[in-house]
């Protein structure tokens, strides 16, 4: 999961996060207009806008450094997150696996079955990977994983994600725990 630090209205922010998203890889924007940037805290990544770099320190001064994307300027920032994510990971975002769950660029196996999941309900799944046995609440998906953030809505993506799975295989893939929120363990 990627936090995307950019101002409001800028088209860098909004390319990028546009690109990511096309790509499946969850990310959010954040940034002081936004009034959301204790999410920062909580996620792997954080690409930071080049104008806003000093900002960000002063900002938040708590966020680990490891944690900051930066990246030369003859590299795009999308490669500096596939990067970041090889390294942190050891795999091509595209090609995740995880107990039982491989991603194969657009194809999706379960056991080794293929699980079939709508646009969103991927993109949820990929949040869980992506921050691995950390718990989301039904609102924190909703923002970072829909285009209309909705509670009701994820919590309903999540119910049909573990249908779907337990179907195929008798077993849920992501664990629900009442006043905590949602995660794959």
């Amino acid at each position: 999961m990627i936090a995307i630090y950019a101002r409001a209205h800028s088209e860098w922010g909004e390319a990028l996060w546009s690109h990511l998203r096309a790509q499946m890889i969850p990310c959010a924007l954040v940034g002081p207009e936004r009034g959301n940037t204790a999410l920062a805290y909580r996620l792997p990544f954080t690409v930071v806008e080049p104008q806003c770099r000093e900002e960000v320190k002063q900002m938040l001064p708590q966020l680990p450094v490891q944690n900051i994307l930066t990246w030369a300027e003859d590299v795009s920032p999308e490669s500096a997150v596939y990067a970041a994510y090889r390294e942190r990971f050891g795999e091509d975002p595209g090609n995740t696996h995880y107990r039982g769950i491989r991603f194969f660029g657009a194809q999706l196996r379960f056991r080794g079955m293929p699980l079939h999941l709508t646009f969103n309900e991927r993109r949820i799944l990929n949040l869980m990977l992506w921050c691995r046995g950390q718990y989301f609440c039904a609102e924190e998906v909703a923002l970072l994983c829909l285009k209309k953030p909705s509670p009701g809505a994820a919590a309903v993506h999540i119910c049909n994600v573990n249908q779907k799975a337990q179907q195929l295989c008798l077993y849920k893939l992501i664990e629900c725990r009442r006043f905590k929120g949602y995660r794959i363990p």
